[in-house]
């Protein structure tokens, strides 16, 4: 596993610092213009009852001496509480609601976002060791209308952080379906100090974000922040979390600035595939694998995202630390409406080349079996540069003037070891390995072998080993 980094253990700490404390599930609650009495009745028939509690609140400070009052999300109808007004768990900001924000269960629907100062915000002006955490271990939080901004703010330092490890978190349903999340800051290349927006995934956890019903078009947005990697981040741990996207976008205003960052930690069991119904745009990014589990056998692939339309950008690319394990693919044809578009990871170990190549065309099964079922091995059609997936007929003996020659092609860029073998009794075999003088390689497209006159031959067979 890699080295935490400096940035996370501060998030974590603090994390811990919050939960101990108590200071959760604390806000000023306004009244919704237009909508009267203590509850709203969804579209669905369902009814919500209003957070009406506005006078326990800590205006941002979760070690302050307010009251440790939580919402009830469990009893009051049903379990189910809507908010209107500024969802802000921002420490150390004046303007401020919450510190820290935990749930466990029931509904909790935010129905803000009608204007800039009624947007969820997460992480908006903190330190970098007090950062605005929501945490969520189980129940429901509907974001709808608007656009959650995680670590997030015009011109200060912004640390933010959304740990989901249990429950959902969905744009889909409630009240108003159809905003949006934001990691770090689209409005700006550079806040005033180094920021950090992240959304963590793991355990059984639910994502659900839909498309939004207005700009932008995406439903997942990384920003630029200030201008690194870490400042927008999307972590996924584990293999059992559920997540459906409508659509992500890692493109910002400024080409030059990498936009984000994003982490999968998994074991041999795999990673939580993300699907999207419409397109990811991965522009300007970094991809990091932190992979637990056991020894890997090479060729071993793993599908992290399953989209429409995947579009891939030269600068998005696996972190530097991870380029000599593992490489990125793109099944499909990259055109919205086409094939179905898939990232995947392959594990290239010592059989780098054709890892890569049985990942596309042969199901990432080892070179000795055979795909399709034709009878050449996946290794053999590996080498003469076949697809893997369709008939492939193993050439012919050729005869001429008493002499016979075996005839195979050759991939240039298939690296593999190569044989080929005689035997009387397919039990006892003699190799016949280059240089051998029996064996032409002076066509790069091809190799041919030249039988022994006079051999009491009675079988042949051609072997190839990939390697890397």
């Amino acid at each position: 596993m890699k080295p935490t980094t400096t940035l996370r253990r501060h998030v974590l700490r603090a994390l811990a610092l919050f939960l101990a404390s108590g200071g959760t599930a604390l806000a000023q609650i306004n009244h919704w213009d237009g909508v009267g009495g203590a509850t709203v009745t969804g579209s669905n028939g369902l009814v919500y009852g209003k957070w009406s509690d506005s006078a326990n609140w800590d205006n941002g400070d979760p070690f302050g001496s307010s009251k440790d009052d939580r919402v009830d999300l469990v009893s009051e109808n049903g379990g189910r509480i809507w908010m209107d007004q500024e969802f802000w768990v921002t420490p150390y900001l004046a303007s401020s609601k919450l510190g820290a924000f935990s749930i466990s269960g029931g509904t909790l629907q935010l129905t803000d976002g009608v204007s800039l100062y009624k947007t969820p915000r997460i992480g908006d002006g903190a330190a970098s060791t007090n950062p605005g955490i929501v945490t969520q271990t189980g129940g429901t939080l509907y974001m709808n209308r608007g656009e959650m901004r995680i670590g997030s703010n015009i011109t200060l330092a912004s640390y933010g952080l959304y740990d989901l490890s249990g429950g959902e978190f969905s744009t889909a349903g409630g009240l108003y379906p159809g905003g949006n999340v934001v990691l770090g800051s689209r409005f700006n290349q550079f806040s005033a100090g180094p920021s950090r927006g992240e959304l963590r995934i793991s355990g059984a956890a639910v994502v659900n974000l839909a498309k939004p019903l207005g700009a932008p078009g995406q439903a997942l947005l990384f920003g630029s922040a200030h201008g690194e990697p870490g400042s927008s981040v999307l972590t996924i741990i584990g293999a059992a979390a559920t997540i459906n996207i409508d659509s992500l976008s890692m493109v910002n205003n400024y080409p030059s600035t990498n936009a984000g960052l994003i982490q999968f930690q998994f074991d041999q069991t795999g990673p939580s595939t993300i699907h999207l119904a419409r397109f990811a745009n991965l522009a300007q990014g970094v991809l990091d694998i932190d992979y637990t589990g056991s020894k890997l056998t090479p060729g071993a692939c793993f599908d992290l995202m399953i989209a429409d339309q995947i579009s891939i950008s030269e600068s998005f690319a696996l972190d530097s630390s991870d380029s000599n394990d593992w490489r990125l693919l793109r099944l499909g044809d990259g055109q919205s409406g086409g094939q179905t578009d898939i990232l995947r990871l392959v594990y290239l170990g010592g059989n780098a080349a054709y890892a890569m190549w049985s990942a596309t065309h042969a199901g990432g099964e080892k070179p000795d079996l055979d795909f399709d079922r034709d009878g050449v091995p996946n290794g053999v059609e590996f080498f003469m540069g076949q697809v893997g997936s369709s008939f492939t007929a193993a050439p012919s003996l050729v005869a001429t003037a008493g002499v016979t020659t075996w005839t195979w092609p050759r991939d240039p860029n298939a690296v593999a070891d190569y044989k080929f073998q005689l035997s009387e009794d397919l039990q006892h075999w003699t190799d016949f390995i280059p240089p051998d003088a029996s064996i032409d390689t002076s066509h790069p497209g091809q190799v041919a072998f030249t039988l022994p006159s006079g051999s009491p031959l009675k079988f042949c067979r051609f072997v190839v080993t990939p390697y890397k």
